[in-house]
């Protein structure tokens, strides 16, 4: 009898969706992009509304104080994601991948939803950074 393959696991810190259909460079590269790019929207309006509730000028609080005291995006639910915020986030990944690995990616982010997707062979991937699922897949 074969060794039960885990139906996730937990890789490059976003729980992974196994078995993967993706090289893991690509794999790697996919979940690095999307936690960079939901870290730099939730510091941005982290900030953003630290002036606005604190009455703070702008030139009162340095970049250094943004990184020092907003933490991690790894546990903490991402603001509005719902709203422009995520579609920008989205349209970062998908742009980026197809600079990176050719053109016709395709980049699927939210808290639920279903999918049936047809795709190029070993260019499919589906894993969650926090609570926002990602699936990454190349078709075209």
């Amino acid at each position: 009898m074969g060794e039960e393959i885990q139906e996730w696991q937990y890789l490059w810190g976003a729980k992974v969706k196994m078995p993967t259909d993706v090289p893991d460079d690509i794999l790697k590269d996919g979940v690095n992009t999307v936690r960079a790019k939901l870290e730099v929207r939730t510091r941005l309006l982290r900030a953003l509304s630290h002036l606005v509730y604190s009455g703070s000028s702008p030139r009162a609080l340095s970049p250094s104080h943004y990184h020092n005291t907003l933490p991690c995006c790894d546990t903490q639910k991402y603001p509005d994601f719902e709203g422009e915020g995520g579609l920008k986030v989205v349209e970062e990944v998908k742009s980026e991948f197809d600079e990176r690995w050719g053109p016709a990616w395709h980049c699927v982010m939210g808290k639920a939803f279903g999918s049936f997707v047809t795709h190029e062979t070993q260019n499919f991937m589906y894993f969650y950074i926090g609570d926002k699922a990602c699936m990454l897949y190349k078709a075209g």
